[in-house]
């Protein structure tokens, strides 16, 4: 019985990801797929356009046999700490072999030469970072430049789904798990418009895009796997959704902005200096943003404000593997038939594993996993909160954490 890994967001699923899964049933020979999957919030700091059950079920119809959720302060976090902490994740299983993930070039040895130098951090590549930092560069557009300089590869697009991919190689190798590397097929990943070709594969984003500006579905259909698509609803969430809860968090906690997860000074002052001019999330997102500032980091920092996740320096100068522990597995939802492979799951686990929430205050004990449980059960009632505010019916705004029980297939 051999499992092989998935790392996902699924916001929402459609064909791309139905190939994805496909493949890598195939290329890994595996029997089952099991997904780690963000919950209600996403690594781009922004809420997920449905919520995480939803999102699960897709992925059961799809093809994977079990979902699991990644805490929310991996799920937002860079694309190291997503990576890691999901990589982990898997690794802690104990019944995960190999992972299989989406990159745009689809080489492996172009990504790993890449991977190898941003673990080893050569001389050469340090002193082109901190020059490019100190000329004005944001940081990851200073990695970049330092990466095509110690690397000699030009031909390598620093795109999201490649600097996961660099990332995800990175933790692979930390926890021994074979990594596989599909083509990106369709638009780009952050493309926002929908593919006029006969693939029926476009972005994610895309997808978004039109829902939030026409509510209604009907043209996604080709798009979308017919499970996923029955399964979507006409409206989605978006940040601006948010606004209300964001702006009575920024004034409640102004004098301590810093203390929240990816606010760093620079962001505390620039949010304290904006805070007047703020009319809704993304507008204020944008504010914020600088040269040096990202807006997908600014995004994260406000989200990490308004859920209330703090920093948790204890882990701060230690190895990769460490720096975003696991310290339990909280199962969404499994495929009926695969009552198997959720047994070997439990019996393998390194981790406390959590089927119902209600019982996680008798098997996690530590301050780090109580803390890390806490925050995805708040930011899993702010997201419902905002579901029935919008009137949109799901599976989460029918029930809170502890009465919904596992998504079964």
């Amino acid at each position: 019985m051999k499992a092989a890994g998935i790392i996902c967001e699924y916001n929402p699923l459609h064909n791309g990801h139905l190939y994805h899964i496909k493949q890598t049933r195939d290329i890994c020979n595996a029997d089952h797929i099991i997904c780690v999957m963000s919950g209600d919030f996403t690594q781009r700091g922004e809420p997920a356009c449905c919520d995480k059950y939803l999102r699960a079920k897709m992925a059961l119809l799809a093809g994977c046999d079990i979902v699991i959720e990644l805490p929310v302060r991996y799920a937002a976090s860079s694309a190291e700490g997503f990576a890691v902490s999901a990589v982990n994740t898997l690794a802690s299983l104990g019944i995960v072999t190999d992972i299989c993930f989406g990159s745009e070039d689809g080489s492996l040895d172009t990504l790993n030469k890449i991977s190898d130098i941003l673990s080893d951090e050569p001389a050469e590549y340090l002193s082109v970072l901190k020059t490019s930092i100190k000329a004005g560069m944001s940081y990851p557009a200073a990695r970049q430049k330092a990466l095509l300089i110690c690397s000699g590869i030009t031909d390598i697009s620093y795109t999201p789904n490649n600097i996961l991919a660099i990332e995800y190689l990175r933790a692979c190798k930390a926890f021994s798990i074979t990594a596989h590397t599909i083509k990106r097929t369709g638009s780009g990943y952050l493309s926002e418009n929908l593919s006029e070709n006969n693939d029926g594969i476009c972005s994610a984003a895309a997808i978004r895009k039109y829902i939030s500006e026409n509510n209604d579905i009907k043209r996604l259909k080709n798009y979308i796997p017919a499970a996923a698509y029955d399964l979507l609803p006409d409206n989605i969430i978006t940040a601006n959704d948010f606004s209300g809860i964001l702006y009575s968090q920024l004034q409640n906690n102004s004098g301590s902005l810093d203390e929240y997860l990816d606010v760093s000074g620079d962001i505390a002052n620039r949010i304290k200096r904006n805070l007047a001019c703020f009319s809704g999330f993304e507008s204020f997102a944008a504010l914020i943003k600088s040269k040096q500032l990202t807006h997908t980091r600014v995004m994260r920092a406000l989200t990490h404000i308004m859920l209330g996740i703090r920093k948790y320096d204890a882990f701060s100068q230690n190895p990769l593997n460490e720096k975003y522990p696991v310290p339990y597995i909280r199962v969404l939802g499994f495929k009926k038939g695969s009552e198997k492979l959720m047994k070997s799951l439990i019996n393998n686990s390194s981790v406390p594993v959590i089927t119902k929430p209600a019982a996680a205050k008798n098997i996690i004990t530590s301050d780090y996993s109580k803390m890390l449980f806490d925050e995805d059960i708040r930011s899993a009632d702010i997201y419902r909160y905002i579901l029935n505010s919008l009137n949109i019916s799901s599976p989460s705004s029918l029930k809170n954490e502890y009465t919904h029980g596992l998504m079964i297939i």
